[in-house]
């Protein structure tokens, strides 16, 4: 990194005319577990990862305000937030207390994207995506088209090595949760032959 602050190691500082996404996962921050999140760059390819976030003692209340900075300062990045337990809480105050609006939204149920203006009128819409049984499989079959396709450049050693690690047990991936957000970021990309994700 050419910067370390507080659990964000920088590697890459912000381009003017950049598409930029971030990808959250939450904990509850009592040191068990980390809350993390990684900003990848999307304008070419392949997809590099410019900064990562990680902290294990990070109050979910606390966590937007630092998302919400770090994508202001990666022209306004597009956020993907993982809704599964607290993370619901999270891409509520980035979307409602912070009124940031760039912001994926989906279906409740479905998973399915809409979008943000659209999801104003949408009684079902919510802020964020929720990694489920069904959605699971798909979203690590992204992150192997991916990887096969060279089409990320991940920068931090820790999840080359869960990338390295990932197993399928009983028919279910059992991928780390480093792996897991990163997928999720993927899965709502369009894939390499579809072109690049500009928003």
């Amino acid at each position: 990194p050419i910067q370390q602050i507080r659990g964000l190691a920088v590697f890459e500082d912000r381009k003017e005319d950049h598409n930029y996404i971030i990808s959250v996962d939450v904990a509850r921050g009592i040191g068990n577990d980390y809350s993390a999140f990684i900003v990848f760059d999307t304008t070419t390819l392949p997809y590099r990862m410019v900064a990562r976030y990680r902290n294990n003692e990070i109050k979910p209340i606390v966590l937007p305000n630092i998302i919400v900075d770090v994508a202001k300062n990666y022209n306004n990045a597009y956020i993907l937030c993982e809704v599964n337990d607290i993370g619901d809480q999270v891409a509520s105050i980035i979307h409602y207390d912070l009124e940031y609006s760039n912001l994926y939204y989906s279906v409740k149920g479905s998973q399915q994207y809409i979008d943000p203006l659209q999801a104003q009128y949408h009684s079902n819409a919510v802020p964020g995506f929720t990694t489920s049984v069904k959605t699971r499989p798909l979203v690590v079959a992204k992150l192997e088209e991916y990887v096969r396709h060279k089409i990320i450049k991940v920068k931090s050693e820790r999840l080359y090595h869960e990338m390295e690690t990932f197993i399928w047990h009983n028919g279910k991936p059992q991928a780390l949760k480093g792996i897991i957000f990163i997928a999720c970021l993927l899965y709502t990309s369009p894939s390499p032959r579809d072109g690049l994700l500009s928003r």
